[in-house]
């Protein structure tokens, strides 16, 4: 799909081969974080991406946290659904039902304000 929107962009081939070239540098080094089980790291990174997605939108809002260095702070993270994460992800929704609460369980107390209601 990325190369299909690319073909008529100028540059297209290096900026498909640096996008691949830093999508396999993160799989890479979240790898062993995730026990490089790939489903689990894409579940993350959609619900990641989602929690702040309206910041994203707006650069004036996103400003304050464009450091990797500052957290965004919980209350400017928007809860998501498992349903949102399966429509962003691409996996089954069976997959992301039971990798979604695999990870909850992990955590024996923790609370998962970023996982909303689970539709």
């Amino acid at each position: 799909m990325l190369l299909k929107s690319l073909r008529n962009v100028r540059h297209s081939r290096p900026l498909a081969y640096y996008s691949v070239e830093y999508m396999l540098r993160i799989l890479r080094n979240l790898g062993p974080i995730f026990d490089f089980d790939y489903e689990r790291m894409i579940i993350a990174l959609s619900v990641s991406l989602s929690n702040i997605q309206h910041l994203v939108a707006s650069p004036e809002l996103l400003a304050p946290y464009a450091s990797l260095d500052t957290i965004i702070p919980d209350d400017l993270q928007r809860p998501v659904t498992r349903a949102a994460i399966t429509r962003a992800s691409g996996l089954p929704r069976e997959t992301v039902r039971r990798k979604v609460q695999a990870m909850i369980n992990a955590v024996p107390n923790a609370v998962t304000p970023t996982i909303g209601p689970q539709v």
